[in-house]
């Protein structure tokens, strides 16, 4: 730090509010309408300043880059609405920076002050849940999306250096920050891993790497979530999924998120119109692959019903139903499928027959939203069955989830037999259970550091409570046979060499890519037991090795080991 004596332009900048507008009082400026403005005005002031003497570059430029700071924060609301994200970036153009936790960027300002060139790995992973099952990764490709274009806005820096939150260090560091130094290891969206297994190594400044917990953390909880309850619910019901969720999802972004997991993990389709759009833009080109659905609600019959001053309705409601029904196909024709249980099961049930019979062979679906069970499925198959209705497919709704769909599915192969149900044309749609998930629990924990003398030091963390516990960088190597799947195991960097005829899960990510933030289908080898068990419905753990085990055993293989620390 420079003496009093000898303050740099920089520590004038930033003493004391008296001298910050004295300073810049007499820099009269008008305020630019746009971010590009801003920009090109701030390039303007450069080449002004190149222009000066050396002793007075400093100085001036200083001047210059804490007004575009300050025009920024003013001028925020206003640039993003002239030059405001696309709408169909959404769930998919990068997390902002500023999106960040406070205790990230105060733990980055305490890394700058006393170890600038400190590097360190981090890695990302969940821990044990409650049932050791694993989880479907979706969210990789907008997390890597998020790296590539990780830089925080001017404005909200200042605003923070002002109220304390960080130190003119970090502000500095932050605002000559372009691109992150950073090295990366991650698995693929679509891929299956357990608890304990890193779905990220990120390597690079402990300043910078710190900075980027919250917003990976942004993009993989809430998408792994939803895409690993998709995944369990086709695997358990063996049907066609449709997602409904974008009603009950926490906002516009997260229908789009929820609906894509969705679809990664076996959907045939959703609900949100949106979404197959934003699914082309974004790299599933297969527009078979994103379909929309959706039919009627029972506010369209409803609608049909004519009451008098007293509530009492003046009219059939099988008719009207039948109306409704009769109006909706003359405008499409392609898509007839009728809600049974508007009125009665029964009456929706002869409304579809009625329908059925103007539609010269054409296959019709009935959907079924209230009170499912495996005996309403048989008895919906049965009357259709009975009524000659030839062609026709069920829908079945209502607060679907795995435990309610097994027992349905328990119940028809009880009832009918395996076969009955395999032949069975069956559609679930499900909203709720798969828009609402539960966080995963993903955490970003210190691995190792490297210290100015280049010494590494490799730490792990003990706990009271073992599934908090963590572990030193490890690579995750999956052994499979021509069955399919046999186990996943963790092994350091310096020993994967060993295991050179497995297939290591985290592959080194090229940050220079443009077409990271693409989502590429992709399908696991083999399949897991808990996905599909043909002898146990059970969901069957693809990893259980937990993190003091992990821990434990890696420790005894390491030479230069931080003392672990108990918390």
């Amino acid at each position: 730090m420079a003496s009093s004596d000898t303050q740099t332009p920089v520590d004038i900048e930033f003493d004391a509010q008296e001298q910050r507008h004295a300073l810049f009082s007499d820099l009269q400026i008008s305020i630019p309408r746009s971010g590009a403005e801003i920009r090109r005005w701030a390039a303007e002031e450069e080449e002004r300043v190149q222009r000066l003497p050396r002793e007075r570059q400093e100085v001036e430029r200083a001047k210059y880059m804490v007004n575009v700071a300050r025009m920024r924060e003013v001028n925020r609301r206003k640039i993003y609405e002239l030059e405001g994200i696309d709408r169909l970036d959404r769930g998919f153009a990068p997390v902002n920076a500023e999106s960040n936790d406070l205790y990230q960027v105060r733990m980055a300002s305490v890394y700058l002050g006393e170890s600038p060139k400190k590097r360190g790995t981090f890695i990302l992973y969940y821990r044990n849940p409650k049932d050791a099952s694993g989880i479907r990764v979706f969210g990789m490709s907008r997390a890597l999306h998020t790296l590539q274009n990780f830089k925080f806005d001017e404005g909200f820096l200042y605003g923070l250096l002002q109220e304390g939150k960080i130190t003119k260090e970090l502000y500095l560091e932050c605002l000559k920050l372009t691109k992150l130094d950073i090295t990366v290891h991650a698995v693929r969206d679509g891929e299956f891993v357990g608890p304990n297994t890193p779905l990220m190594l990120v390597e690079g400044p402990l300043w910078q790497v710190q900075l980027v917990e919250t917003t990976l953390l942004q993009c993989l909880d809430y998408a792994s979530g939803v895409a690993t309850r998709a995944a369990a619910i086709c695997a358990i019901a063996q049907k066609p999924l449709i997602d409904f969720g974008a009603r009950r999802a926490p906002g516009e972004e997260a229908a789009v998120i929820s609906s894509l997991a969705s679809v990664v993990s076996g959907a045939v389709g959703v609900a949100n119109t949106i979404t197959p759009i934003v699914a082309e833009r974004y790299g599933l080109k297969d527009k078979d692959r994103v379909r929309t659905f959706g039919t009627t609600a029972h506010a369209l019959t409803e609608s049909y019903f004519e009451f008098d001053k007293e509530g009492n309705c003046l009219t059939d409601p099988a008719f009207s139903e039948l109306e409704t029904y009769a109006d909706y196909i003359k405008y499409f024709p392609s898509t007839p499928v009728v809600l049974i249980d508007t009125i009665k099961k029964s009456v929706g049930l002869r409304t579809a027959k009625n329908i059925s019979c103007t539609l010269d062979g054409q296959m019709i679906g009935v959907r079924d939203d209230s009170e499912i069970s495996g005996e309403g499925v048989i008895w919906i198959y049965d009357t259709l069955k009975n009524m000659a209705v030839e062609k026709f497919f069920i829908v079945i709704s209502d607060n679907l989830t795995p435990t309610s769909i097994r027992k349905i599915r328990d119940d028809i192969e009880r009832l009918r037999g395996k076969d009955f149900y395999k032949n069975l044309d069956l559609r679930l749609g499900v909203g709720t259970y798969l828009a609402r998930p539960e966080p995963v629990g993903m955490v970003f924990k210190l691995a190792e550091w490297v210290g100015e003398d280049g010494k590494v030091h490799r730490v792990s963390k003990a706990s009271a409570t073992t599934d908090k516990a963590s572990f030193p960088p490890v690579l995750t190597y999956r052994e499979m046979n021509m069955h399919g799947f046999i186990r996943d195991f963790n092994v350091l960097p310096e020993e994967a060499g060993q295991y050179t005829r497995y297939r290591v899960l985290q592959e080194m990510v090229d940050l220079s890519r443009e077409d990271l933030h693409l989502l590429r289908p992709y399908t696991p080898d083999g399949v897991h037991p808990h996905y599909l068990n043909s002898t146990s419905r059970d969901l069957q753990p693809i990893f259980t090795e937990r993190a003091h085990d992990v821990r434990t055993r890696i420790q005894k293989a390491l030479k230069d080991t931080e003392p672990l620390i108990s918390v």
